[in-house]
């Protein structure tokens, strides 16, 4: 374990803390009512107390009760219902844990899709009615989320344009 303390020490600092720090803040920024769908439900539930929609089906049974996608190798992302998700109308949708790939110059500015929400990305309803948004994180980097387009945008975040 202890040869593996710069890389947990790592994966804390980017995921534990991080969705504390997004819970803490969307919190305070979002109306009490705003539903978030998103994966790491933990501590991003507990600091925002917004309502949640549970991507992975933790909370629920009818993503629980999907079939298993066996080709995901992270354990306990194999269930996956992105026609449940939108049918719960979340406001914001954060995938890809909300930050872009690598440090390298190739992959900075690519939103990272998890494995488990390729149907979700693919789904011609999420393409339709979401927008894809960035806003800045005080003292982290910024968050990358999808907002419903009817609903009026957060002040605070701004829409990516996409290029060509």
């Amino acid at each position: 374990v202890q040869g593996r303390r710069p890389e947990l020490q790592q994966r804390h600092r980017v995921e534990e803390l991080r969705w504390t720090q997004l819970g803490v803040v969307l919190g305070d920024r979002l109306p009490a009512d705003t539903k978030v769908a998103i994966s790491p439900i933990g501590a991003f539930g507990f600091y925002s107390g917004l309502p949640i929609v549970d991507m992975l089906g933790r909370t629920n049974d009818v993503v629980r009760h999907a079939s298993p996608d066996l080709t995901i190798s992270m354990k306990g992302h194999h269930r996956y219902d992105a026609d449940w998700v939108l049918s719960q109308r979340p406001a914001l949708i954060i995938r890809g844990n909300g930050r872009t790939g690598g440090s390298d110059q190739a992959s900075r500015g690519v939103l990272v899709v998890s494995a488990w929400e390729r149907t979700l990305a693919e789904h011609p309803e999420f393409i339709t009615d979401y927008e894809a948004r960035v806003g800045s994180i005080p003292d982290g980097a910024p968050l990358i989320f999808f907002w419903r387009r009817d609903l009026p945008a957060p002040e605070w975040s701004e829409p990516i344009r996409q290029s060509g």
